[in-house]
């Protein structure tokens, strides 16, 4: 296969053509210039994934239309900032297929800067040969090394809180420090099982600590901490009641960790498509383009409304909407409405935060072209006094109305 030649295609991340859940919607990072588009002065959608995008078997696709056939490479732009000294992994497939090996499982290291880096095989940028026409580029989050560290972890989690559960069957949850229980004599196997536990916790810190490529992390300084609460009751076998609450604690710990260990959020900023002879400038801003953005932002702080989480600019094609929610109730839901409702009928939909009557809103008219989270019988207020739209009025409104339960109507 021959290298393509001249080609650059660049996927924005929030504009993943498939997902395997609705929950994964497009997000905003209006703090960094390096992610795009960016504005100091409104959010603008400008990356996917997170914490919506972190169960093993999630997976985006986007499509792509190569001009010719040939080898190309593949980019990517990404963030990982929620592990600490800890990787996340991906699994890389075209159209369902995973191209080679190393796309498998490719390792997204701690880093809270967006990167932008190639996909590589060894040293070398990965080739994959694609043939002209449209082709599906995936990425499916996976355990990768971390699979068979989350099964041996489990299973241990399980050991400890059963050498828990025995050991408080004679102490009780509060036992007496001055009394000699003498457990490791009346419990069967059980220095041996703290010890079996004490050193496949071991191993597996020594283990994430190898795969992560850096010493210490959160999550080994869990397992450690539980390692040595267990050598502290093997080293005093008499004493053993005295460790039974820090016990417990880092056996709670270890158990949430476990749950953390198979998550695996990212950020998506864009993938790129190119030819293996293109080059590409430096992707991040330089000091005195943050200095810029950093000064626009603190401008932006003066000048922004806060009530509005959209752009609160109005014309012929605008509907603004209240809402009483939380904002990160309220960000969420101007996600959804800008990547499906504007994307989809292009009327825009400036969204503000309220908390005031609406009846005196409209008599200053001021009022919301629509609002949510009204009471029940708030519109038929509105209603008997000329203040709402019949939306019998509408043409469609039958077709409409299909989508709601029958009892749904019957208030108004």
């Amino acid at each position: 296969y021959r290298d393509a030649k001249d080609t650059v295609r660049v996927l924005e991340g929030e504009k993943a053509d498939l997902k395997t859940s609705a929950t994964m919607s497009p997000l905003s990072d209006p703090t960094s210039p390096d992610v795009q588009p960016t504005n100091p002065y409104s959010d603008k959608i400008n990356y996917i994934g997170g914490t919506n995008w972190q169960e093993p078997g999630e997976r985006l696709t986007w499509k792509i239309e190569v001009p010719q056939s040939g080898l190309y490479c593949i980019a990517f732009k990404y963030r990982q900032g929620y592990l600490l000294n800890a990787n996340v992994y991906r699994r890389l497939l075209v159209d369902g297929e995973v191209p080679f090996k190393e796309a498998a499982e490719i390792a997204y290291k701690y880093n809270n800067d967006w990167t932008f880096t190639p996909l590589v095989c060894g040293e070398d940028a990965a080739r994959i040969y694609l043939t002209e026409g449209e082709h599906e580029i995936s990425l499916e989050v996976t355990l990768g090394p971390m699979a068979d560290i989350s099964e041996r972890l489990e299973k241990t989690v399980y050991d400890i809180g059963k050498r828990y559960r025995e050991m408080i069957m004679i102490t009780g949850e509060n036992p007496d420090a001055n009394r000699d229980y003498n457990l490791f004599e009346q419990i069967p196997e059980m220095e041996s099982a703290l010890s079996e536990i004490q050193n496949t916790l071991s191993e597996l810190a020594d283990s994430m600590e190898k795969i992560s490529q850096k010493a210490g992390g959160s999550n080994v300084a869990t397992i450690r901490s539980m390692v040595a609460c267990i050598g502290q009751m093997l080293k005093r076998p008499y004493y053993a009641q005295r460790y039974i609450n820090d016990y417990y604690s880092n056996y709670c710990s270890v158990g949430s960790l476990l749950y953390n260990v198979k998550n695996m959020p990212l950020d998506i900023d864009k993938l790129v498509v190119y030819s293996p002879e293109q080059t590409f400038p430096k992707e991040n801003a330089n000091f005195f383009e943050r200095l810029v953005f950093s000064f626009q932002r603190f401008i932006a702080s003066f000048v922004t409304d806060y009530n509005s989480v959209s752009d609160s600019s109005k014309n012929s094609e605008s509907i603004t909407l209240w809402v009483n929610w939380g904002r990160d109730q309220v960000q969420v839901l101007n996600f959804l409405v800008k990547d499906s409702f504007e994307e989809q009928y292009g009327t825009q939909v400036n969204i503000r935060i309220v908390n005031a009557s609406m009846i005196q809103a409209i008599l200053s008219g001021k009022g919301p072209d629509c609002s949510l989270q009204l009471s029940r019988t708030q519109p038929v207020n509105l209603a008997m006094r000329g203040a709402l739209c019949d939306l019998k009025g509408f043409e469609d409104f039958n077709e409409i109305s299909e989508r709601f339960m029958d009892t749904a109507l019957n208030p108004y």
